[in-house]
C-alpha cells in the first residue's frame, strides 16, 4: 500500500511541477501503475505516511495536467546522453518543447526568429550536457540579415534563456534568408578558466543545424551528425522542438560514424519525441546496448533580478543615474527573459548611496 501511496505523491508534485495556466482546477483522483518507472530527480516527500492521507487530497491539479508516470517522462523538457556499449559513440539527446514555447512567449517572436532561436537553445543545451554544474555554453549569431543576433545560453545543470535581435523594419517573413552573411560562435564557460574559449565558424547554410555541425567537425574537429526538429500549428506558435547529437569517441573510424549518422536520417525524430522516452529514443539509436551518462531536466530559467539591475547600474557615474531619475527613464527589461523592472525612487536613492560609498 505504501509503495502504491508513494507513486501516487509522485505524480502529485510532478503535476505541481508543471505550468498550467488554466483556471479549471479541480480535485482529482490519480491511477498509476503500482510498478510505474518515476523519474529520480523527483523525491518522495518526506512527510509522506498512510497517516496521512489528506496529502493527495491537497493537491489540486488541473485536470489538463492530470497524466501518469509515463505521459510526465514523454512531455517534460529533458536531455539524455549516452555511450554506446562499444565505447565508439556518443548521443546526446534534447526535448525541449515547453521551454522554447515559454520563450516564444515572452519575446512575442513570430515563426522565423523562433525557429532560429529553438534551434540555437538546442545547440547550447547539447553542448552544455558535457560541462559541469553551472557551466556554461553560449550560442552567438551574428548577422547581417533581418534577423541580426541570436543568442542563447545553457547550463549543464539544465537552465536555458536566450533572445533574437531583429532590424526594426526588416520583414522576415518574406525573406527567404532571413540570417545572411555572418558567423556562429561558441563560447564554454568553464570553472578556473579566466576567459571562455571561443570556437567559430562561418555561417553558410543559414539554417543553424548545419551550421552547428560544421563548428563541431570543423572547430571542435570531432566528427559529428546534428539533427533538429520544430513543428508548428496554423498560427505559427511552436508544437515541438528537439534534437540530437552523435560524436564519434576516439578511436573510431569515420566511416563507422558516418554509417550511423547515415541511418539516423531514417528515424521519425518528429514522430518519436512525441511518443517516446529520451531514453526509449537512445536505445532505438544505439540497439547493441548503452550506459547513460547524463538525464537532466530542462527549464527556461533566467537569473535576472532587480538587484542584479541595480548592481549594474551601481557602476555608472552619479551623474548618469541623477540624469536617469530626472529623464523618469525607470523601466529597465532584461533582454533574455524580457522581465521588465520599475525602479522606485528609492531605488535610485540606494543606488546613488552605493557610488558615493561604495563598501
Amino acid at each position: 500500500m505504501l509503495q502504491h501511496l508513494q507513486t501516487a505523491a509522485r505524480v502529485a508534485e510532478m503535476a505541481d511541477a508543471l505550468d498550467s495556466k488554466s483556471s479549471n482546477r479541480k480535485i482529482v483522483w490519480v491511477q498509476v501503475p503500482p510498478l510505474a518507472p518515476l523519474p529520480k530527480t523527483f523525491p518522495v516527500n518526506p512527510g509522506l505516511s498512510t497517516d496521512n492521507p489528506g496529502f493527495f487530497i491537497r493537491h489540486a491539479i488541473s485536470l489538463e495536467i492530470c497524466m501518469s508516470v509515463q505521459e510526465y517522462q514523454i512531455r517534460r523538457d529533458r536531455l539524455a546522453a549516452a555511450l554506446s556499449q562499444d565505447g565508439k559513440f556518443r548521443v546526446v539527446l534534447v526535448k525541449n518543447t515547453t521551454l522554447a514555447q515559454t520563450a516564444q512567449q515572452k519575446h512575442q517572436l513570430p515563426q522565423i526568429a523562433m525557429q532560429y532561436l529553438a534551434r540555437a537553445m538546442t545547440a547550447g543545451s547539447l553542448l552544455a550536457s558535457l560541462l559541469k554544474g553551472e557551466e556554461r555554453i553560449g550560442v552567438i549569431v551574428s548577422a547581417n540579415g533581418p534577423i541580426q543576433r541570436i543568442i542563447a545560453e545553457a547550463m549543464q545543470v539544465g537552465e536555458v534563456r536566450g533572445y533574437v535581435r531583429m532590424q526594426a523594419d526588416g520583414n522576415i517573413q518574406e525573406c527567404q534568408n532571413s540570417l545572411g552573411q555572418g558567423t556562429f560562435r561558441i563560447e564554454k564557460i568553464c570553472y578556473g578558466q579566466l576567459h571562455p574559449t571561443v570556437g567559430m565558424v562561418d555561417l553558410k547554410q543559414g539554417d543553424l543545424i548545419q551550421d552547428f555541425e560544421d563548428y563541431l567537425n570543423h572547430s571542435e574537429q570531432i566528427p559529428s551528425a546534428v539533427q533538429m526538429v520544430t513543428q508548428w500549428d496554423s498560427s505559427g506558435s511552436l508544437k515541438l522542438s528537439g534534437g540530437l547529437m552523435l560524436q564519434a569517441m576516439p578511436g573510431t573510424k569515420l566511416e563507422e560514424i558516418q554509417q550511423l549518422a547515415q541511418s539516423l536520417k531514417a528515424y521519425p525524430l518528429e514522430e518519436l519525441l512525441q511518443t517516446c522516452t529520451n531514453d526509449q529514443i537512445l536505445q532505438q539509436i544505439l540497439p547493441s546496448g548503452l550506459t547513460l551518462t547524463n538525464n537532466t531536466l530542462l527549464d527556461f530559467h533566467c537569473r535576472c533580478s532587480l538587484q542584479r539591475f541595480k548592481q549594474f547600474l551601481a557602476t555608472l557615474s552619479l551623474e548618469e543615474i541623477q540624469d536617469m531619475q530626472q529623464q523618469n527613464h525607470r523601466e529597465m527589461v532584461c533582454q533574455y527573459c524580457s522581465q521588465e523592472y520599475i525602479l522606485t525612487d528609492q531605488d535610485f536613492a540606494e543606488i546613488q548611496q552605493h557610488i558615493q560609498n561604495p563598501k
